[in-house]
């Protein structure tokens, strides 16, 4: 079911004279609106490990040319520039740049170069709010037309997927109960010769590509790890709308009044800050959901080839797509809100004061929305599926996931027999593949050089370590003797 003047209601009906089809444009509406929400919402699940809500990773496929991708993209990333500089910063990357760059382009600072802080309210020792200054998150958007020229194969580019994954899950610091909050956390991003630090990153995306060129333009690292499980690949190949070829002025007094509307919309997320529950109803129903036969057959039995990790992270996607709904409804409508920041237009907002919950009609309406992709997923990568070769990822997690024996422990040796026979693939293709789905957090490792032996990563979510812990791996040792 539709929110009812939602601000993305009102985005659909702003950019209803557009060709692209309406499930681009209600995709790149989410995406916007959760880039100007950066890290200032969460959902604390079970008190301790975030979900936040704005880093949507969204990639826009078709024909070239056929479906306006690009005309869809812009549509919605043109209203930032209408936001007044200050407490809400949103950072737009250019379309094209190396690792190095995107990190310290992820590094916030104002016109002049310097660093930039916000205020934040935090207790003071008497126990009441005190202001003080913090530097900025560094939250960016990636903006790319092309989604082959920003994650090329040339060398300096071709291991920046696998940068763009931990910064997407947003690494964060400890909770903190006094502020219903969680503690900054700095992220070293080391690269070959140099290394750069970031205060609580967090990194979207809204890219435009076709079938042919995730299959050629895109580098292996992107083709072997989490990237595509975490990223929302929305397909089409045809409009559900009228041709229409923008030469007439006509309504444009209208459309500028919903531009108006929507920058201040926009200008709304970036206020809003604290954390965000579901109310008892939500949570009662997505618990049946998630405990229920239909998500275990799910997890057991697709197979989805080269999207490795979607299935496990489909809850992730559903509680962060209605996040970003709730905040919709909110700067849009809601008459409780609107009462609160029409009294406080002028101050901070208080952490302590949780946000309006979410209802079950945002998390229905986002399992419909994510249901209506499902099938386009393995359209975008029908290409890919030719070559036995470009499965390896998905055939080794498959094989991991299916390990009974030693732990769920595999050795490098029985990994690369097995997959020599099913995929044709040598040793080196293998190490390559395992080191590649280890930097994306997919797999575990113990022991060293070719006496390895991989385990498949159970948990969806975050990334917490690269490689098993020593307690864990004597616990696991001490359970096979």
């Amino acid at each position: 079911m539709a929110i009812a003047r939602s601000w993305l209601d009102l985005y659909l009906e702003y950019t209803r004279e557009l060709e692209s089809p309406t499930i681009y444009n209600k995709w790149v509406g989410v995406a916007v609106l959760g880039h100007a929400m950066g890290r200032r919402v969460w959902m604390p699940r079970g008190g301790r490990f975030p979900l936040f809500g704005a880093q949507v990773m969204l990639c826009l496929v078709g024909g070239s040319g056929i479906v306006k991708k690009t005309t869809a993209m812009n549509a919605g990333i043109d209203l930032f520039t209408g936001l007044p500089p200050g407490y809400g910063l949103t950072n737009v990357l250019p379309s094209r740049l190396s690792a190095q760059r995107l990190v310290r382009a992820m590094t916030p600072e104002d016109e002049a170069g310097m660093p930039f802080a916000t205020r934040e309210l935090v207790p003071g020792a008497d126990g009441e709010l005190i202001e003080i200054e913090v530097p900025a998150d560094a939250v960016a958007l990636i903006a790319a037309p092309e989604l082959g020229s920003f994650f090329s194969k040339e060398s300096f580019n071709e291991t920046l997927a696998t940068h763009i994954v931990p910064l997407n899950d947003a690494p964060f610091g400890l909770y903190e109960p006094e502020t219903m909050s969680f503690g900054p956390r700095t992220y070293s991003v080391k690269y070959m010769s140099w290394e750069h630090t970031l205060r609580n990153p967090c990194i979207g995306m809204i890219a435009c590509t076709t079938e042919s060129g995730i299959a050629k333009e895109l580098p292996e690292q992107m083709l072997q790890g989490g990237f595509f499980g975490r990223t929302i690949w929305v397909w089409a190949n045809e409009t559900d709308r009228e041709l229409n070829p923008l030469v007439s002025m006509n309504g444009a007094r209208e459309v500028g009044d919903v531009q108006t509307r929507l920058v201040a919309g926009l200008d709304w997320a970036t206020w809003i800050r604290g954390p965000m529950l579901l109310t008892p109803e939500a949570e009662e129903r997505f618990t049946t959901w998630y405990r229920s036969r239909e998500r275990r057959d799910e997890l057991l039995a697709k197979d989805d080839g080269l999207q490795t990790g979607y299935w496990p992270r489909k809850d992730s996607h559903i509680l962060r797509t209605a996040m970003i709904l709730n905040v919709a409804d909110l700067v849009g409508r809601d008459p409780a809100w609107v009462a609160w920041r029409t009294k406080h237009k002028t101050e901070l907002p208080d952490p302590l004061r949780a946000l309006p919950p979410i209802q079950w009609a945002h998390i229905e309406t986002a399992m419909a929305w994510l249901r209506e992709l499902e099938p386009g997923r393995e359209l975008c990568t029908r290409e890919m599926g030719r070559s036995k070769k470009s499965q390896l990822p998905s055939k080794i997690l498959r094989m991991l996931e299916r390990r009974q024996r030693d732990g769920g422990w595999a050795k490098r040796l029985l990994i690369i027999r097995r997959m020599h026979r099913g995929a044709g693939a040598n040793a080196e293709e293998i190490d390559r593949t395992l080191k590649l789905l280890l930097e994306a957090h997919e797999v575990r490792r113990r022991g060293e050089g070719k006496m390895t032996e991989w385990k498949r990563r159970r948990e969806a979510g975050p990334a917490g370590v690269e490689e098993a812990g020593a307690s864990e791996l004597a616990d696991e040792e001490e359970g096979e003797g």
